[in-house]
């Protein structure tokens, strides 16, 4: 996602929002970019755009109404060796390496 969405600009920070138990994807994210105008370009160009068959919903949201909090894990999830970090590579791991049945 990072790599898709930073050739429009710099970006500072990246919020994925997952399940807390099976850590995967909710289908929501908040990037916040460099400068504001990218953000608008982003927003304005990016919205409605099908990526995975999935329909992109592109907004800014202003300053004063973002929560404190809504990058807090981001620095978690960075640190090497993050417990945070460790358990989410150990459950892709595992997925992907389980024993493959004929339903799928």
């Amino acid at each position: 996602m990072r790599r898709f969405f930073s050739q429009f600009g710099r970006i500072l920070r990246i919020r994925l929002a997952r399940n807390r138990r099976t850590f995967k994807s909710r289908h929501y994210a908040f990037i916040e970019y460099e400068s504001a105008a990218v953000a608008q370009i982003v927003a304005d160009s990016m919205n409605n755009y099908m990526i995975m068959e999935r329909t992109l919903v592109c907004e800014v949201i202003p300053d004063e109404k973002l929560h404190v909090d809504t990058f807090k894990q981001t620095a978690k999830l960075l640190e090497k060796g993050s417990t945070l970090g460790k358990r989410l590579k150990y459950i892709q791991r595992s997925r992907h390496n389980r024993p493959r049945t004929h339903s799928r």
